[in-house]
């Protein structure tokens, strides 16, 4: 044990004595003990009242950005729609009646097609009240002009079209235009 006693004593003579007036300086603090605790306490509230400012800035410049992007999402849409003729007009039923005919049996003819929000087109063709030709398939409308991907009679690129007064006319190069008639 004296050993022991020995350690203890020469751990004691190694160490540091500190004034309570340089451990004050180190912990900095000053004075009154009660005064520090406070005092830190006044400094953390202050950081804290710097951050919430700081996090309430980078919010608003995200909400900024934020709504500045949807607005340029939304206006690039309306862009499209406009710039497309995907405001689609021509969704809808539309009736063709044959004009102008010396053939007898065109003279009742009439072709009804409907068009769709999601792009897909039905057609049938009537002589009478007899239903003599049907097809359907898909459509895509885009600055006046049309293109049809029948299923039973192919497709049909580039037909120019316009939309005037709830007819649908489309244009021919002969000058004979196909008018059709809003029904629906």
């Amino acid at each position: 044990m004296l050993e022991t006693d020995t350690n203890l004593d020469d751990f004691k003579d190694d160490m540091i004595e500190v004034s309570e007036d340089e451990f004050e300086k180190i912990a900095g603090s000053s004075g009154d003990g009660d005064k520090d605790i406070s005092g830190n306490a006044a400094k953390q509230e202050e950081l804290d009242s710097q951050a919430t400012e700081t996090d309430n800035q980078s919010n608003k410049k995200r909400n900024i950005i934020t709504f500045i992007a949807a607005l340029i999402v939304i206006g690039g849409l309306v862009a499209v729609f406009i710039f497309t003729g995907a405001n689609n007009d021509i969704v809808g039923k539309w009736e063709y009646k044959v004009a102008d005919t010396e053939n007898a049996y065109l003279k009742d003819a009439r072709m009804i097609m409907e068009f769709t929000k999601d792009g897909k087109i039905e057609m049938e063709a009537f002589v009478g009240n007899v239903l003599v030709s049907t097809d359907a398939g898909t459509y895509t409308a885009k600055s006046g002009y049309l293109a049809i991907d029948w299923e039973k009679t192919g497709s049909v690129d580039d037909v120019e079209y316009e939309i005037t007064d709830g007819k649908l006319i489309f244009k021919s190069s002969n000058g004979k235009d196909q008018v059709f008639e809003r029904i629906k």
